[in-house]
């Protein structure tokens, strides 16, 4: 006669078989949420870059701007001095 297995046993048989399963599984899920940070930080990486550049360039036009000014600045203040008789 065959014994009809209890609860438990068949609980245990069931665990041995998806307990393997599972733990791929889980691998499989922490490789797909590894990758997925990687490519989050290539594209925060790739942002970073690319204000550092915005960044540079807006401080390389500011500098360019100012100078601009200051010999506007020079050439009124020379009109001024040549209208007054100073020159």
């Amino acid at each position: 006669m065959t014994e009809k297995p209890n609860f438990f046993q068949t609980l245990i048989s069931g665990a041995g078989q998806t307990l393997p399963i599972a733990a791929l599984t889980a691998l499989m899920a922490f490789g797909t949420l590894m990758v997925n940070v990687q490519i989050q930080l290539s594209e925060l990486k790739l942002k970073s870059d690319e204000t550092l550049r915005v960044l540079a360039r807006s401080e390389e036009s500011r500098e360019k701007a100012l100078a601009w000014l200051k010999e506007e600045i020079e050439d009124i203040e020379l009109r001024v001095d040549r209208l007054e008789g100073r020159n």
